[in-house]
């Protein structure tokens, strides 16, 4: 009996043997099997040999002028009123002349004494009837008189505004009677000329600005209308947001109205000389290689493609230029960094912005 049921026993331990034999075995295969990722993949998109970017523009006067007398006094008169449109050398304001003339003519009076006083000494001199000493102190003196004299007729020359240009008075910045220093703005004019937009791009539009095949613009005021612009001046340092300003004049205004200090939209036209393509932005790959993306071709083997990164769209896209890509490869657009070069993965479209959920 006892050996029947040690019988028993080793049979129930040998079944219990082989079964966590045969489970063993399928956790080894199943780990063994390789787990494929999935990435999310989205499509390449040709954009042509050229391209635009929209910068927001500024209109100002072709030439904005501070204008400022240049001696000190009172202000007498201001002759003209904002908005007023001026000739060249016509007056604008006034300072009192009563002191500037008073000067003058005391020096005048003195011109006259020293010269008269320097004359009979070079008669002198030519007469041999004096020294050579004598003679140059006689001539240095007409010569600083006839200086100072110079001087005080400039001063009460100065005390009159002229226009340097034909134009508009923008903003009067004093009042009659007002005391004013030398440089002192007074008046700010607008040129006649026709207007400029300013606008500011970033460092690589600047570097590549001798690609830019064409400047034009739209107004807020006349959004229907496309004016078309020149290029006049690249400022050759970045300002505080590291952006380079553009100067730009509108080439032909016609019979519209352009006043300073309207908005513009202004587009840029670039040419890149070979087609482009464009991706999502968070395709892109930075490292110490360089700029590139992750492709997936129909055998589902990731390959990598380098890049330059030439600007970045608001839809989210950036623009590019990149080897030659063969049809059906997609770019990876998630998980980047869990996979490599020659893995294989399992892509799966990204969902469409109008079909959130794939429900359609």
């Amino acid at each position: 009996m006892i050996q029947k049921k040690k019988k028993i026993n080793i049979g129930i331990l040998l079944c219990a043997l082989s079964v966590l034999a045969a489970t063993g075995c399928r956790h080894n295969e199943q780990a063994e099997k390789p787990t494929i990722p999935a990435v999310t993949v989205a499509d390449i998109e040709q954009e042509g040999d050229e391209y635009s970017i929209k910068y927001p523009g500024l209109v100002k006067a072709a030439q904005e002028l501070s204008l400022s007398f240049r001696v000190s006094g009172t202000i007498e008169r201001i002759l003209v009123s904002e908005g007023e449109h001026v000739r060249k050398g016509q007056v604008l304001a006034r300072l009192e002349t009563t002191d500037y003339r008073n000067q003058l003519n005391a020096t005048t009076a003195e011109y006259e004494a020293i010269m008269a006083e320097a004359g009979r000494v070079v008669d002198l001199y030519n007469e041999d009837a004096t020294t050579r000493s004598n003679y140059d102190k006689a001539v240095s003196g007409m010569k600083q008189i006839e200086s100072k004299l110079r001087f005080h007729c400039n001063q009460l020359d100065y005390c009159a505004l002229y226009a340097p240009i034909d134009g508009v008075i923008g903003t009067c910045n004093r009042s009659e009677h007002e005391n004013v220093s030398a440089g002192m703005a007074i008046l700010q004019m607008l040129s006649n000329g026709s207007p400029e937009i300013v606008i500011h791009i970033s460092d690589k539009v600047y570097i590549n600005r001798d690609k830019i095949t064409n400047y034009s613009c739209r107004l807020s005021v006349y959004p229907d209308e496309e004016f078309k612009l020149i290029p006049i001046s690249y400022s050759s340092s970045a300002n505080s947001n590291q952006l380079y300003t553009v100067r730009l004049r509108i080439e032909n205004p016609g019979e519209r109205q352009i006043l300073k200090g309207m908005n513009a939209t202004v587009t840029a036209t670039i040419g890149t000389g070979s087609s482009t393509m464009s991706v999502p932005t968070r395709s892109i790959v930075h490292d110490a290689t360089g700029d590139h993306v992750l492709l997936v071709g129909p055998d589902c083997r990731v390959t990598l493609a380098p890049v330059r990164v030439i600007d970045v769209q608001k839809s989210g896209r950036c623009r590019i230029e990149a080897w030659p890509v063969a049809p059906g490869y997609k770019v990876i657009t998630s998980s980047i960094g869990r996979v490599k070069l020659g893995d294989t993965v399992r892509p799966i479209a990204e969902t469409s912005e109008t079909n959130i959920g794939g429900i359609l």
